[in-house]
């Protein structure tokens, strides 16, 4: 459970980065191509690796420390989220999304597809809410 809520919390940090990023006038954040994650290597080979490493970190931290960068990525993903305008989300590169089978602003994307990795990968791990 500390494994699934860490990564989760990681991909929370480096989306709300990323919405950093489209702020700043970016139109594709580093996240789009696995770079420019502030903790850690520069650039990663695959989700698999990032979520890996993710996952080995939150192991080794007490519960504790786990629930709060959660709690505080979470805090940081809204506060970015609601002063990022929709239509800065919408001007950013495309990307297509296999889930969907169609190509969105990557934006839109990064809003997405949080809910929808927990829905499909993780809320069946961690039991009905």
């Amino acid at each position: 459970m500390k494994e699934i809520i860490g990564h989760i919390s990681a991909w929370e940090r480096w989306t709300a980065s990323a919405f950093e990023e489209i702020e700043q006038g970016m139109a594709e954040p580093g996240i789009m191509s696995l770079s420019g994650y502030r903790e850690g290597i520069s650039r990663y080979g695959s989700v698999d690796a990032f979520n890996g490493a993710r996952m080995a970190e939150a192991r080794e931290m007490p519960w504790s420390q786990v629930l709060e960068q959660s709690s505080t990525a979470f805090e940081s993903l809204i506060e970015i989220s609601e002063r990022t305008p929709a239509m800065s989300l919408a001007q950013t590169a495309s990307f297509y999304w296999p889930a969907l089978g169609a190509t969105v602003p990557c934006g839109f994307y990064l809003l997405m597809v949080s809910a929808h990795h927990y829905e499909v990968e993780h809320r069946p791990e961690i039991g009905p809410v």
